[in-house]
């Protein structure tokens, strides 16, 4: 099977859109994948080597992280500081609670009672995609690309999972190689204000130094 064929590609940016017609979940845990949809997503993307499932109930596709213990996941930690090394797989599956009577239950999990942070988890999760790996979103809404400069929107693809279902949004975004140091330096000097200055003088700036980032949360 092959996805991408029944999506419109722009010839600009290359940019997919369209709609996937899927079947229902299966199973009683809520948040299960719509079925057949991990198998386009693997076709659309490639198999990966390895998955990482924030939120990932009873869900088997790979390490799988939530705050339930009743639905035996390989990790139980919270989604918003994950216990991952940064860059440690090829893929990361997201499918969080959408509303705010499944956040409630989210906060129910936990004694510190954890309110989710779609934006902080989409961070985390984005800090454990690998290099040339990618980042699959499923929810209601279609959101702003991670803040990693890397991190490209590959394809926004709408996704029905059958009669009577609301339609969701699945976005896919990849992340790009690490930029050199004169990319690195102009990326953060654009957020300090300072475009104006060239990368030969940027180099010449000590105050610009990058900090290096921690490689475990």
């Amino acid at each position: 099977m092959n996805s991408q064929q029944y999506l419109y590609r722009h010839p600009r940016t290359g940019h997919y859109t369209g709609l996937w017609a899927c079947g229902r979940a299966i199973g009683p845990y809520t948040g299960r994948w719509p079925a057949g949809l991990v198998g386009r997503v693997y076709d659309f993307c490639g198999r990966p080597q390895n998955v990482l499932e924030p939120f990932g109930g009873t869900s088997k596709l790979g390490i799988s992280i939530d705050l339930n213990r009743e639905v035996r996941p390989t990790l139980l930690a919270d989604a918003h500081n994950l216990p991952i090394r940064e860059g440690s797989f090829e893929m990361v599956l997201m499918d969080p609670p959408y509303e705010e009577v499944y956040h409630q239950g989210y906060m129910a999990l936990t004694d510190k009672k954890v309110k989710l942070r779609f934006y902080r988890a989409l961070e985390e999760a984005t800090r454990c995609v690998r290099p040339g790996g990618w980042l699959v979103v499923l929810h209601f809404l279609i959101p702003n690309r991670p803040r990693d400069a890397r991190v490209k929107r590959v394809a926004t693809i709408g996704i029905s999972p059958g009669p009577n279902k609301r339609i969701r949004c699945l976005s896919i975004f990849r992340k790009g190689p690490r930029p050199s140091r004169t990319q690195a330096l102009l990326s953060d000097t654009r957020q300090k204000g300072l475009t104006h200055h060239s990368a030969r003088h940027l180099r010449q700036r000590p105050d610009l130094k990058l900090e290096p980032k921690g490689s475990i949360c």
